[in-house]
């Protein structure tokens, strides 16, 4: 972020530290979140940085460390349906808490990442921050399926493959539904980020994230237990119409 309004391009990295720039949006492959980010606190730039944070969760806790340590520059995630249509609002529970959340996220892209960390995300974010991440339990149904359990309500999270992004909150006397097609612009989320950035705490965007990696995890323990298919009992076919004869069984030892 230039704030005299130039524009450049630079070849190498170190060229781009030598703007001296004050802030940063990281969009790179996930692989190189987490280093360009340490890289760019360590230049004094705030950070604006895209979904996933990281590819795992030790890179996760490197720069969860890395902040606890050195608050200053600040660390934002991408996450603008925070701010889309009536979520400041409800993040700020100006209508009360909602008993239970239901919602759906759809995409027509590519799936670079696995549906969790690419579109579910967002809303695990949502019900985290909603629920002040009192978490008590997290189970995914589908691979595409979330239940999350809070002290004060209770979330179910779907993804899947179209153009839907909703949510609806059950409250005691009425029910509110979001529609975040119509997409929060990136210019709004600059806006909290650049003249109010001590208000996004990025602990919180990694309270999430570690949300979604349990998920994760369970995807892969159902992984291993699908059974494997049995293995034959007959002879293994060398040639057609032909098997290969059983192995001879030992001679019982001779009586000395």
């Amino acid at each position: 972020y230039d704030p005299q309004g130039r524009g450049s391009t630079v070849r190498t990295m170190a060229a781009f530290w030598d703007t001296r720039p004050t802030h940063v949006v990281i969009a790179a492959p996930t692989l190189l979140h987490v280093p360009l980010t340490l890289s760019a606190l360590k230049h004094g730039a705030h950070v604006l940085l895209e979904k996933p944070m990281a590819p795992h969760g030790v890179e996760a806790d490197l720069l969860a460390a890395y902040v606890r340590r050195h608050p200053w520059p600040r660390v934002m995630l991408n996450h603008g349906e925070r701010w889309n249509g009536p979520m400041p609002d409800v993040l700020r529970h100006r209508g009360g808490v909602p008993l239970c959340v239901t919602a759906l996220r759809e995409s027509e892209g590519p799936q670079y990442e696995t549906p969790i960390l690419r579109l579910m995300i967002h809303d695990i974010d949502l019900v985290h921050t909603l629920y002040e991440g009192r978490l008590l339990h997290a189970q995914l149904l589908t691979p595409c399926e979330a239940i999350l359990v809070y002290e004060q309500g209770t979330a179910h999270l779907r993804v899947g493959i179209g153009r839907r992004r909703q949510m609806d909150l059950y409250y005691r006397h009425q029910v509110q539904h979001v529609d975040f097609t119509q997409d929060a612009p990136l210019i709004r989320v600059w806006r909290h980020f650049l003249r109010d950035i001590l208000v996004p705490d990025f602990h919180s965007f990694y309270a999430s994230f570690r949300v979604a990696l349990a998920l994760m995890r369970d995807t892969r323990r159902e992984e291993v237990r699908r059974p494997s298919l049995p293995q034959s009992s007959a002879p293994r076919a060398d040639a057609p119409g032909r098997t290969r004869p059983a192995p001879a069984s030992p001679r019982p030892p001779g009586r000395g």
